[in-house]
This record gives C-alpha cells, structure tokens and sequence, in this order.
C-alpha cells in the first residue's frame, strides 16, 4: 500500500514523498492519519540535524483512526480513534503499545496536541503544585501555554506567564493565564514575584531552553521553591545556580518528558483460594502514585473531553499536507506568528 509522508530531506527543507507501507504485523496497528500537530521547538532542530542525521521523517504528534489490526492485538478494532507517536503520514504501521483510545466527542485537531501536552503535564507534576501556590511559567509557546493551563487546573493561584512577545502574550490572555508579563520589563516581574505569598512564586517552570531565563528562573523563585526546567536546552554555556538555589534552599527539577515510563503492567494478587495468589497475565497500570506517560495522554484527552481546555485559541495554522512544505518553511525561519500548526489529512 502506498502512503503520502513529509520527510526532512536536508537541511530547512521538508518535502511530501509517496512510500510503500507494509501490512500490520503481530501486535501492530496501521493507522489512517486525520490530523497531526507541528512541534516548531523540536522540529527545527531536527531540521537542522541537531539530533538526528537527515534524511528523517517528520512529525511525532498525530491523530486518527485504526484501518487494520495486526495479529495479537487486543483492546482496539477497526475504525477506532487515536493518538499516537506517528510521523506526518496519510498511513503509517505502528506498536499497538504507543496508541492511546480518544473518547468519543474529542476534536480529533485537538487531540492531536497530546505530546505536547502530556510534556507540559509531566513539568507541572514535577513542579508538585499545591493549591493556593503561585506559580511562573517563562515561555508562552505551546508547551509553556499548555503547562499554565494546566497548573492552573491544578489549583496554582495565580500562574503568571512571563514571555518576549506581546503577541504570545496576547495568545496567553485569550487562553486563560491570568497574569501576563513581558520578560523584558524585568522591574514589572520583579515587583509582580515580591507581592506573592512567601516573596515569590513557589514554583518556576522554565520553558524556553534558554540561558538567561534559567537563570532568571532561580533568582525569582522564593525560599524552597522549586524550579523546573521543561525545555531542553538549547547552549552549551555553563548555568551559574549553585548559589541563587543553595541560598534559598530551593530545588532544581529536571522534566524531560521521556524520563517517566510510558506504560506500565502490574501484577494483582487474586483471592479465589487460600493462601492469595498471584492473577495470571497481567493488567495495565492506571495513574495513581505513578503517572506514565501514556496516563498524562488520558488526563489530557479527557480535559478536552470534559471542557476544561479549548485548544482553538493555539491553532494559528492548518493547511492540508501539499501546503505543509510551506508550514515548515516557517518553522525553519523559526516566525513568531506560527504558533500551532496543524495537518489536515482527512
């Protein structure tokens, strides 16, 4: 079978090729692409080959629905809606492990953010928020948009979002942040984190990857507060915070967001006899003391599903994949008025 796919060929330039596509094989689905996400932070790099060596796919970041079931698969059925780490593809073969059910109702454009934003929820449950704490999140691009939403769903009061664009600032008042500040009115901030609680925000999430905003982070930040650095970064320079972080007794979190599992299987005790024993097989590990990532997915899908995020306000862009050349030609030139990009394969 023959599927249409976008593919890095060099450096800055994404191109759509046609490519054989094999048959699912024991435990795999074939998935039919409706909608996939741009991720301009990670996609750029990989552009540039900073991670991989071009030629390379492009994309991780899709939605659709199931079009066969390989052998060995259990729990999905033809026609079924998911997410998955797939590449922009109209077909593509994957894990049946890595695809995640959408409930019924979710815009599957929307759903299409999961990886986005299950890296935005993982730093905000590294950031461990109580209810009442303020909190700072630098950089309003989607990952750092999506981790204020979401620590403001987690009771933060206020969450302040910190970013160089008015214009992102501006997408950050239309998604709910309630605090806005531009990183260059750096007396605003300062005086913003002295009237908080404790003389600062409890938590700083740092999502820019940056130098000076990691530093900023910690000097900010209020007596064993936590900071906590979502982005990967983008220099090599050396961080000075040894001293801002010892003297305040603050913490330093690291939230990569593959650093957490993505499934996990447990093992039940049974008590059909006497003594206990052990279930056969084994089930899926659901949430509670440890979220996986494959959990934060489910929380994500649900949010949409039950109203507490509208992602339409994120979506700057939406092109069908013969227009997507021209959608990576932005993010190569790295515009700011790209902000959510979106793939329309349908």
């Amino acid at each position: 079978m023959k599927s249409k796919r976008l593919v890095f060929a060099s450096k800055g330039a994404c191109m759509l090729e046609e490519a054989d596509i094999s048959p699912p094989g024991f435990g795999e689905v074939l998935v039919e692409a409706a909608f996939s996400t741009l991720s301009p932070g990670t996609e750029r790099s990989l552009m540039l080959g900073k991670f991989k060596p071009l030629p390379l796919n492009a994309g991780y970041s899709m939605a659709g629905r199931i079009a066969k079931v390989g052998e060995g698969v259990s729990g999905l059925a033809e026609g079924d809606a998911v997410v998955t780490t797939g590449p922009h593809a109209s077909h593509f073969v994957t894990d049946a492990r890595f695809v995640t059910p959408v409930p019924a109702n979710v815009d599957l454009a929307h759903a299409a953010f999961f990886n986005l934003a299950h890296t935005a929820i993982f730093g905000v449950r590294q950031a461990k928020i109580q209810l009442g704490e303020p909190v700072v999140v630098i950089g309003q691009g989607l990952v750092g948009l999506l981790a204020a939403k979401f620590a403001k769903l987690s009771g933060a009061l206020p969450v302040i979002g910190v970013d160089l664009s008015e214009q992102r600032l501006g997408v950050s008042a239309n998604f709910g942040v309630p605090v806005r500040i531009n990183a260059n009115d750096e007396a605003a901030l300062a005086r913003a984190c002295d009237e908080l609680p404790g003389g600062g925000p409890a938590a700083v999430l740092e999502v820019t990857g940056a130098l000076s905003p990691i530093e900023q982070a910690t000097r900010l930040v209020r007596k064993r507060g936590r900071v906590v650095l979502l982005a990967s970064p983008n220099r090599d320079d050396p961080l000075d915070v040894y001293r801002a972080l010892s003297f305040k007794g603050a913490c330093l979190v690291g939230a990569y967001v593959n650093a957490k599992p993505w499934s996990l299987l447990e093992t039940n005790v049974e008590l059909k006899g006497w003594p206990p024993n052990l279930a056969d097989g084994y089930a899926p590990h659901i949430s509670g003391n440890i979220w996986t990532s494959d959990d934060d997915v489910r929380v994500f899908l649900n949010a949409l599903r039950y109203g507490a995020l509208d992602l339409a306000p994120l979506i700057s862009h939406q092109v069908n994949p013969e227009g997507a050349p021209a959608l990576y030609d932005l993010v190569y030139r790295g515009d700011p008025d790209l902000l959510g990009g979106v793939i329309n394969w349908s």
